[in-house]
């Protein structure tokens, strides 16, 4: 059966919320996060059990916005609706009406739609928390899924509304910790096949149905044209990016494995000197990742790596957008061939996003040898050795500085990986490259899919897959509704 949508492990962003609900006086909070994500769904949580008006603003315009929710704020207060034409007045008659013993809620849910027709809203809002909420026991509640306009009109320096904010909240996507709470009976291998393919959008995994293989939920979602996730991409993009083709040529690209701006240019057919311009639009968006060598210093800090944020638009990306041909005549066959042959080197990046996040699971918890205070990738050249043999790559490092303690780390999405052999790769770069040489304690992890053999006698802490579920499921996710 397909998961019913369920509120999962979302209890710091309910913390945060009552923090600043519970504050005495005025609390102004705003909630932004990629469409999908589940803010309207948090807030819901939030107001289950306090006194709230809630509303959702359409495409219309701020007068008609202003009618709208002058009718929802009259029928709260079973009163008649008045005759509030803007934003001001509006609020003045829910200050006048509002509990004197109860804070209020507030919650205005996709508030740019209202900047995109009328871009003086901020500054009107602006004067009203100025003038007319300032001193009330109020809590105003601003939500927005463009995560582009939520930036640039309500959270930068240059808004109206900057330094009026008490609390925000990024309400971000599912990790491998929350997919295997949405999931309680799946295993382990499937569940990071479901992570890099459907990402950590909780409406996206609602369709997932758990008692099926991964190739039928794909034929019944990703790769059905008639199903919400099918243009799902194609939607998010056109939603943030609206002359999205060449963002889309630069995305499509880098989730084919173009990673170097040389790389993603020559893929897209533009100078390296314009690519810029759209990566940094892409970072801001959240949308794609920059990455450079961890142990970089001057030179060397300017190789940057691009990589496909998303697990669930890297997919869709990689499969869907070139494949529309033949979805849109309902032939997947082809298709589902090509997923099945290269799926599994597909969820390699996966497999390192996971025990990336797994790490950090770790550190919070002070599992490891040591509390690090940066954890990346590392890669460069091994000097003295020849071209074509003196490039080295790490999955993962985390170190301490102070402490002069690193962590080395290296992820295989294979089974059966001999830990003697991954031992005695990362022993060798220990010594050849010379960032790696300078630290007084040095610990190793191998994580695999699964080891043909645990061997106690390696310096080399082996995780698998199993390992890594079972101890998400053993210690909980903290909130379960």
């Amino acid at each position: 059966m397909i998961s019913m949508l369920k509120f999962v492990d979302r209890q710091s962003e309910l913390d945060d919320l009552t923090r600043s609900h519970e504050a005495p006086g005025f609390s102004f909070t705003v909630i932004y996060g990629r469409r999908r994500v589940g803010k309207t769904e948090l807030v819901r949580q939030f107001v289950r059990d306090r006194t709230a008006i809630y509303y959702q603003c359409d495409r219309r315009g701020t007068a008609a916005n202003v009618l709208s929710l002058r009718r929802i704020a009259a029928s709260h207060f079973e009163d008649m609706e008045p005759a509030a034409e803007s934003l001001e007045d509006l609020f003045s008659y829910i200050v006048a009406k509002a509990p004197s013993n109860d804070k209020l809620v507030v919650a205005i849910d996709e508030f740019p739609y209202l900047i995109e027709q009328d871009k003086s809203v901020t500054s009107q809002l602006q004067k009203i928390i100025d003038t007319v909420l300032v001193k009330c026991d109020i809590h105003l509640i601003l939500l927005g899924s463009s995560i582009g306009m939520m930036k640039d009109h309500v959270l930068n320096g240059g808004s109206p509304l900057y330094g009026r904010r008490t609390t925000q909240v990024e309400v971000r996507p599912f990790e491998m910790k929350q997919v295997v709470e949405f999931f309680p009976s799946m295993d382990a291998t499937s569940l990071v096949e479901t992570y890099g393919v459907f990402g950590g959008m909780p409406f996206y995994l609602q369709f997932v149905d758990p008692d099926r293989p991964l190739y039928e939920n794909l034929m019944a979602t990703v790769l059905n044209k008639a199903h919400v996730l099918y243009s799902e991409g194609e939607f998010l993009l056109r939603e943030e990016l609206p002359q999205a083709s060449t963002y889309l040529r630069v995305l499509e690209a880098i989730a084919r494995g173009a990673t170097r701006v040389s790389e993603i240019a020559s893929k897209v057919g533009l100078n390296a000197s314009d690519l810029p311009h759209y990566l940094e639009r892409l970072q801001k968006l959240e949308l794609i990742r920059k990455t450079q060598p961890v142990l970089a210093h001057g030179k060397s800090a300017r190789k940057s790596l691009y990589h496909i944020a998303d697990h669930f638009l890297r997919f869709w990306l990689r499969y869907v957008l070139p494949n529309v041909s033949l979805l849109e005549y309902r032939n997947p066959d082809p298709v589902v061939r090509e997923i099945k042959e290269s799926l599994q080197s597909f969820l390699g990046l996966t497999f390192e996003a996971v025990t990336r996040e797994y790490l950090y699971h770790l550190n919070r918890d002070g599992r490891l040898p040591f509390k690090f205070r940066v954890l990346g990738r590392q890669w460069g050249r091994i000097p003295g050795r020849p071209r074509g043999e003196n490039q080295y790559e790490i999955d993962h490092i985390a170190y301490d500085q102070r402490g002069k303690s690193i962590l080395i780390a290296e992820a295989k999405w294979q089974d059966n990986v001999d830990p003697v052999g991954m031992e005695n790769r990362m022993e060798e770069l220990l010594q050849a490259v010379p960032a790696l040489r300078e630290w007084k304690s040095i610990h190793l992890i191998g994580f695999a899919r699964s080891f043909r053999k645990r061997r106690s006698s390696t310096k080399m802490n082996q995780i698998d897959i199993k390992d890594i579920v079972s101890d998400y499921r053993s210690s909980g996710s903290g909130n379960r509704k």
